[in-house]
Formats: C-alpha cells, structure tokens, sequence
C-alpha cells in the first residue's frame, strides 16, 4: 500500500463529528417526539428506522429544511445516492441560501465520484457559510483529483475551524504521504494519538504504514505490533503488518497475517490478492490461482488481479484462460502496455506470431522504451528467422536493460544460428551469470561447443540442462547428435527417441536420428525418418547428403546421385554445412567412382579432402580411383596417408597390397616391351 486507509474507527470519529455539528446539522425549529426519536436512532446510527421516523415529521411538514437534510443524511449512510439527492435537491430549491444541503449533495456527489459536481456544490456551500464539513469534503474531492496542494488548504481550513479534530488530522496525514511529505504526517499522527486515544489502534496501524514508506521497518513493526496488542481484530493494522512482512521478506509471518484477515473477512479483496501474490512468489501457482480465483470473484474488473492471474494461466500452460483474463482487462482498459505485452507473450508460446507481434507492436507504440516487449518482439522475430529484425529490437532491449535475462539468451541464441559464436557465447555467458541454471541458455551453450568441436564442454552443458529439465526437446535431440559424432550410437538414440517422444515432428531430431540409423545399418527405418522430414523439406541439404549415402549402400545408385546432387546444390550456408557438404561430396564421388565415373569422382574427392586433409574414408576412396585410372604413384600416397593415421586399416592394406602388385607388374611389362 501506497498511501493511508481509513479505518472504521476513523469512519466512526467522521460519523460523530458529522452528527454533532449542532445547529449546522440537527436544527430544528420544532419540539416533535417523532423528530427527537429520529434524531437519536441517527445518534445510534440506525439510519433505516431513523428514516422512517423522518418520513412521518415530513409528512406533517414537508417544508423543514433540516429534516430534509436529515433524511437525505440518513440516505447518504445507507449508500442509496438517488433519494438522498432527491430530498437535498428539494431542500436546495426552497432554500438556495442556506449552506447544509450543498455540503452534503457535494459529498454524496464526491461518494459517486462526480467530482465536477461535487465541486461546485462544496465551493457554494462554503461561499454561504464557511464550515469544516464542506472543507473537508472539497479536500477529498482534491485528493481524488490528485490536486494534493489545494487538498492540503481544505484541510487547513478545516482544521482552522476544529483544530482538534482527529479525523481531519488523520486524512490530512495522507495527504502528506502522497506529497512525500512524511514528517509532516507523522506529527498529524502524532497529534492524533494525543486527541483521540478511543483510536489509538488505527492510529497506530496509520503510523506504522508512515514508517513503513519511509523504510522505519524497525519503528514501523513496533506500531503495527502495539496497535494489533490493542486490538488483535485490526484488519487495517493486520494488512499493513502483512504489507511490512512481505516487504521484508517475512513471507511465512506475512501469510499468517492475511490468513487472519480472512478468518475476519472471507470476502477481503487485499488478503485474497496478497496471498495470491505470496503464492506466486514461492512458486505454489495453484494456491496462487485459487487466491486470485476468490478475490476476482469479489472484484472481476479488478485489473491488477486479472493481470496476475493472466500470469499464473500463463505459467501453468494454461494459456486459452491467460488469453481469456487479458481480453477482459483490455475492454477495460485498451492502451495498457503491460497487458497488450502479457497477451503478445501469451500468443508468442502457442506460436501465433502475427498475433504477437500486433499486440507487441502496439504496446511499444504507448510505450517505446518498453524493454520487455522489445525482448519479447525481438524473440518472435528470432522464431520467425527475421535475423535483423530480431537482432535490432534485442540490442535495443539489453541497452536498456544490461541485465535482461531473456534478451541475453535470445541475442545469444541469434547469433548462434548467425554462426557469430564469440558473440553469442558472451551472451550466453551473461545469462548463466544472471541465472546459473537457465536451461535455455545451457542448451545453446552445450550446441555452440558441439559446433566447434569441444565436446567435452558440450557434454557438460547439456548434461546439465538434461538435469535441470529432463524433457527439453532442444538439448535431448543436442545430446543425441553429440553422441553421434562421439560414437555412442546407442545414447544417442535413447536421446533422440525421448526428443521425438515430446515433439513427434522435430525435423532436427529425425535427421539425427535418421543418421544413426544409417550408421547401424538399419536402413528401413533411417529411411523412414528422412522421407518424413525430405516430404515437408524437399531441398534441406542435410537429410538429402544422408539418405543419399544410405542410397549408395544399397546400391541405389541413381536414387543416390539425385539426392547428393540436390544437397550439394542447395547447401546455400556452406560455412554451417560444410560437414554435410563434405558428406555429400565423398559419397557423390564413391558412386561415381562405382559407375566408372573417375574423372567427376577425382573433381569431388579432391574437394573434399582440400577441407579435410585426413578424411580416411575420401583417402580411401581417392586411392581407389588412381588404382583404377592406373596412376599407383598418386594412389600409394593416399594409401600411405591413410596407414599412417590409421596402421591397422584393412582396406588400406588390401588395397596398398593390390596398387603396389598392379604398380610391379606394369613395371614388369614395361621393362619387357621394353627389352623385346
């Protein structure tokens, strides 16, 4: 809380200063039983049968200007505004000289926040006769204004007239707060203890609330704790407590603070939403929900409440009711910019991204150093693979916010798909620095370190965020292509199999997949998940260099050559493709070597081993060519290549065997030709 409440003892002290304001308010010209009997039920403040006992002496006199006054008074405390006007309008019109009607026609007007009206009836009352009633009453319609300064003069002016009147001390404080003006306020409460100790609870709990917004935690629990000793049922010294408590940091205390306002009142808005908020805090979102759920019963245009709420749907996937709670808080209210982002964020986790980025747009057109809807349109149009958009409104984010965890890893994640790896590492970095255990950025740590070949450092990563997430598709299918290249076909598979488990269309894990099973030599099913993801992306150069080789193992040696070719021409990121490419390239060259092709199998071995000098396979491979095109000079230095990063190599043995026999026997028929 912001500012100071008024408690039902202060409302009490209002009430009986209103009632004894003398000739002002009970005037009467006539000595009527049924008058002093509608007088005291109003002293006992049983406004409905003191209505009916007004009704009778203004049957008998319907021209009395203070039963009038008073009946409509009477109105006013029952909340029933249209009956109190319609007795003070009557009153008005047969004595517009006369000051009581337009004070109390200001009030009820200020009740039903018709300020401008209220206005004018109060400035006329007073014009009439000055009186603490209308100045306070004008002073209330100024604090609803925000107009603190003249707010600040109507309570002087009151106070002028009652200097000891609790009640105008008490509101006047408020006012102080809301002007910072906190010693001033707190010698209003000071004053009001030493007046009114009948409210010395309330005044209590005020004070405390003055010491809690000047950061007096100290002070400001010794008043809160004195006022509720006094009066244990203080639900205004309870709430402030509460509020103390969680500022805290106090949560458990802070509960039993609010569980005890709602033993008091079921039907308390404040405990309900403070529980709900404490809930959330700890991470309990069901008991949040359930709090938020009650209280939005009670107010269900509370737009603060269908904000949280929209949260917690959001958090616990339930996104169609996140979406329901902001459509109702945005027919309220339309140019809020922190629920167009909630709803944008909301449309961005079930990828409706047009929907997205309308809404984020307009929240950042209310509001442009939004950093949140800058971070959150920067991630969709990271989604939606518009790089430069993307990577614009994120900078923009992290200028205004160096430590936004969600930028951090957006920006990090960009540039990873940008192959810019030093920059997105520093991103990165940060956002583990900021959260050790974000997953996100683990992930695509663990999958820039696996780009660059340091393994162990992607096994660490991935492991890690496996641990924090089990279930996270991204790393799972990471992992499985890690374990891959690693050799671990089985681990890789367990991966990969669980990545399919979550997200059954996942075109990466299919790939990874796909190639494992190529390399285990299940061929029908490696088949199966690379038809799957080459039927929605025919020309995707990866799953076309795998299924290519797998055509060239089974001797599908068209099929084979259609699908390499392909890869090769629409590897459109060589520097990212490069080992696919280099794939396709040597098993391009295999099948042109098997088909008699040597001259095209020469041009795409020599390419590839130019980017990997070591390859054993396009060693091999080459050899076997210069064997066939006899050129065994040429064939034994790949072989030799080969032997000596491998020694135990059989094919490279039985081939070297094969080369250095051809190479003596052509030696043997050209001494021969050449001794004949």
């Amino acid at each position: 809380m912001s500012s100071l409440n008024i408690s039902n003892n202060d409302l009490n002290t209002q009430n009986n200063h209103q009632t004894k304001l003398k000739k002002f308010f009970t005037k009467s010209k006539k000595d009527n039983p049924q008058l002093s009997k509608a007088h005291e039920l109003m002293e006992q403040k049983n406004f409905h049968e003191s209505i009916i006992y007004y009704t009778r002496v203004l049957d008998k006199h319907p021209g009395s200007y203070s039963a009038r006054c008073d009946r409509a008074y009477a109105y006013h405390q029952m909340f029933k505004w249209n009956s109190a006007l319609q007795d003070l309008g009557i009153a008005i019109q047969r004595h517009p000289q006369k000051p009581r009607a337009y004070a109390l026609r200001g009030e009820v007007y200020r009740l039903m926040e018709k300020f401008d009206m209220a206005m004018i009836d109060l400035s006329k009352s007073l014009k009439l006769q000055q009186n603490a009633f209308a100045f306070r009453a004008r002073a209330e319609v100024n604090c609803s204004l925000a107009k603190y300064a003249e707010a600040i003069s109507d309570f002087n002016s009151a106070l002028n007239l009652e200097p000891n009147n609790s009640y105008t001390l008490t509101r006047r404080s408020k006012v102080y707060c809301n002007l910072k003006l906190f010693p001033e306020a707190l010698d209003d409460l000071d004053n009001v203890l030493m007046l009114d100790p009948r409210n010395t609870s309330s005044t209590l709990a005020n004070r405390g609330e003055v010491y809690r917004l000047i950061g007096r935690f100290d002070m400001a629990l010794a008043d809160l704790n004195s006022a509720l000793e006094r009066e244990e049922n203080n639900t205004l010294a309870l709430e402030r407590r509460g509020a103390l408590f969680r500022q805290m940091g106090k949560n458990v205390e802070a509960l039993m603070d609010f569980d005890n306002i709602l033993k008091l009142n079921p039907k308390s808005v404040f405990g309900h939403k403070n529980r709900g908020e404490i809930y959330q805090a700890l991470g309990n979102l069901n008991e949040a929900l359930y709090n938020f759920d009650e209280a939005l019963k009670l107010e269900r245009d509370n737009l603060s409440l269908l904000k949280h709420r929209s949260e917690i749907h959001r958090l616990l996937g339930n996104y169609q009711s996140a979406i329901n709670d902001l459509n109702h808080a945005l027919s309220i209210e339309p140019n809020d910019a922190f629920l167009l982002r909630g709803r944008g964020e909301v449309y961005r986790l079930i990828q409706c991204f047009d929907l997205s980025l309308t809404d984020f747009d307009k929240a950042l057109e209310i509001d442009p150093g939004n950093a949140f809807a800058l971070t959150s349109r920067g991630e969709v149009y990271r989604m939606l693979r518009k790089g430069a958009e993307a990577l614009n409104d994120l900078d923009n984010a992290i200028t205004l916010i160096p430590n936004n965890l969600l930028a951090r890893e957006s920006r990090g994640a960009l540039n990873r798909t940008f192959r810019r790896y030093e920059e997105a590492l520093r991103d990165l970095d940060y956002a583990l620095q900021l959260k050790p255990s974000s997953v996100f950025a683990l992930a695509n740590r663990g999958a820039i370190y696996y780009m660059l070949s340091r393994y162990y450092e992607a096994q660490i990563d991935l492991d890690k965020a496996l641990e924090y997430d089990p279930n996270h598709a991204f790393t799972l299918e990471t992992r499985g292509a890690l374990y891959n290249t690693l050799g671990k076909y089985d681990k890789a598979l367990s991966d990969l199999d669980r990545a399919l488990s979550i997200e059954p269309e996942n075109s990466w894990a299919l790939c990874y997949r796909g190639e494992v099973l190529f390399t285990l030599e299940k061929y029908d099913e490696a088949l199966e998940d690379l038809n799957r993801v080459l039927d929605l992306q025919p020309n995707w150069c990866y799953p076309l260099s795998v299924r290519g080789a797998l055509y060239r193992s089974l001797g599908c040696y068209t099929k084979a050559l259609e699908d390499l070719t392909s890869s090769l021409r629409n590897a459109k990121d060589r520097a990212y493709n490069i080992k696919y490419e280099n794939k396709a390239l040597l098993n391009r060259g295999s099948v042109y070597r098997i088909i008699g092709k040597f001259d095209e199998a020469l041009i795409d071995f020599n390419k590839a081993l130019l980017r990997d000098p070591n390859n054993i396979f396009g060693l091999c491979e080459r050899s076997y060519v210069y064997y066939s095109l006899e050129m065994y000079d040429y064939a034994l230095l790949d072989i030799n290549v080969v032997l000596v990063i491998d020694p135990h190599n059989s094919f490279a043995q039985n081939l070297k065997s094969k080369v250095e026999f051809a190479q003596n026997d052509k030696n043997l028929n050209d001494d021969n030709k050449d001794n004949f």
